[in-house]
């Protein structure tokens, strides 16, 4: 059997794989590898090595890159004079390039994203423990205090190992905090996780998400995002960049002798948007009771009478109130969300017209082309084939 090339370098990638985003970082990673040098990657995908470098020894590695980085690894590498590149955001090394998340450029853009939905009051809902955390708390604060707008924290302590009783305890931390507010209100949580609590406790409490809270989350992990309800938008940290930078300062380190200590940020990508924010300030309560219901049942073959019994309020009285808040009617609403809905399907999905149109409560696929192109300018067959996945 022919051996692999020792010139070929071997790198350890330590990196729990459990932690949001590291399959996003490792794609990062990989693209670097792409597009210059080859390498024989050892994966330690627990991240056990951070706490029993040790365990690298039999390896005969050219390089390190590490996203939960100890003293002890540190320490280990330097006397093994291997090159180690950190991912860790919450603390860094001496001598140590680090490629990391931009924590407080992630609360800044967070807060001005929240700030142009025009909600009548913004909180910051943190795990004060963690520095990552208070980074992102920092930037949240700066855009608030240059545009001059009020705030509100909800700091708690953060548990790695999450009792049942915390998370309990946290849900009616928030309901207590949500009710100080001024509805409709927008609340920025430090990560997904926290997101996730926080939209769980408006389920469970009845509070509407997103017409009295909004909830804003950070990192875009997407099995929290995405299998919660409602789905929680997300800040996308760039993760995929912060792999790619990582890999990049290695191989530097690996060729180039007597480097400084570098440090490479990556600007997140922005926002994310799903339900958890798609709200519009709306003052009639009715409207936006309404529209909640339009938004979750728009594709049940749901009529506008459903959405006027649901609302408490006349046919002529609802249709009054929907165009003097958005110059629409019910009917265009839940026609505008089937047809949103429609073009997810076409993107992401190979169904046949016929498929989405009994999806979307639609008797005949005519009529939704029919629908889809007065609203959107193109037929569905355009649309899909400009805009598939």
């Amino acid at each position: 059997m022919k051996k692999v090339s020792s010139k070929i370098p071997l790198v350890a990638i330590v990196m729990p794989m459990k932690y949001g985003n590291s399959s996003l970082i490792a794609r990062g990673i990989s693209e670097y590898m792409k597009l210059n040098h080859p390498w024989r990657i050892y994966l330690d995908d627990h991240g056990d090595a951070a706490d029993s470098p040790f365990d690298l020894d039999s390896k005969n590695l050219q390089g390190v890159i590490c996203r939960n980085t100890t003293q002890k690894l540190v320490d280990y590498c330097k006397k093994s004079k291997i090159p180690l590149i950190s991912m860790l955001d919450s603390q860094s090394f001496e001598g140590v390039s680090e490629s990391v998340f931009d924590n407080v450029g992630m609360g800044h853009s967070a807060a001005e994203y929240l700030i142009e939905k025009g909600a009548r009051s913004i909180g910051y809902y943190n795990f004060k423990n963690e520095s990552w955390a208070n980074m992102r708390k920092e930037g949240f604060l700066e855009a608030l205090k240059l545009c001059k707008k009020s705030y509100s924290l909800l700091e708690v302590e953060y548990f790695s190992q999450v009792p049942t009783n915390w998370l309990i305890k946290q849900e009616e931390n928030l309901i207590e905090w949500f009710s100080t507010l001024a509805k409709p209100a927008s609340i920025l949580c430090c990560n997904d996780f926290a997101a996730r609590i926080a939209t769980n406790a408006c389920l469970k409490y009845s509070i509407p998400v997103p017409e009295e809270i909004s909830i804003l989350g950070m990192n875009n992990e997407l099995s929290r995002c995405e299998l919660s309800y409602p789905q929680i938008s997300s800040v996308n940290p760039n993760p995929e960049r912060v792999g790619y930078n990582a890999a990049y300062l290695l191989d530097k380190q690996m060729h180039e002798k007597e480097l400084p200590t570098l440090r490479i940020v990556s600007d997140s990508i922005g926002v994310v948007e799903r339900r958890s924010t798609e709200f519009n300030l709306i003052d009639d309560p009715r409207v936006a009771k309404a529209l909640n219901f339009i938004h979750e049942h728009a594709t049940r073959g749901i009529t506008v009478d459903d959405v006027c019994k649901y609302a408490g309020a006349s046919r002529s009285l609802l249709e009054r109130r929907f165009r003097k808040e958005l110059n629409r009617t019910p009917q265009s609403q839940i026609r505008m969300v089937q047809v949103e809905k429609a073009k997810q399907l076409l993107r992401e999905t190979n169904w046949t017209l016929d498929q989405i149109a009994e999806n979307l409560g639609y008797e005949h696929s005519e009529y939704l082309s029919v629908v889809f192109k007065r609203i959107t300018g193109n037929s569905p067959g355009k649309y899909r084939k400009e805009n598939a996945v």
